[in-house]
């Protein structure tokens, strides 16, 4: 588990269903940490239909990063992370260029 965010609350920017998870959505969001002037880029999964596109809500407690990648944090809102393990690489068909 990686370190636990403090309080924050994030505004949904996008959100699609997970290919490789049937009971989660793909969420990217800006996080914005309580009391700080600063915003992070973040994607997560949550349970599908819960979140709406636009919407802020308040992050919870507990909520961890698991990675950080070029300002992005991925985080994680339970202490299991639902994509352990999943290779999204290999969950995408590969086509020939078109001549």
């Amino acid at each position: 588990m990686g370190f636990i965010l403090p309080a924050f609350s994030f505004t949904v920017s996008w959100l699609g269903t997970d290919k490789l998870l049937a009971d989660y959505d793909r969420v990217f969001a800006v996080i914005t940490i309580d009391g700080a002037p600063t915003t992070f880029s973040a994607s997560f999964h949550y349970p599908t239909g819960k979140l709406a596109k636009g919407k802020r809500y308040a992050g919870g407690e507990g909520v961890w990063v698991k990675a950080i990648n070029n300002n992005r944090l991925a985080i994680v809102f339970d202490e299991d992370d639902p994509a352990a393990g999943l290779n999204y690489a290999d969950a995408v068909e590969t086509l020939e260029l078109p001549i």
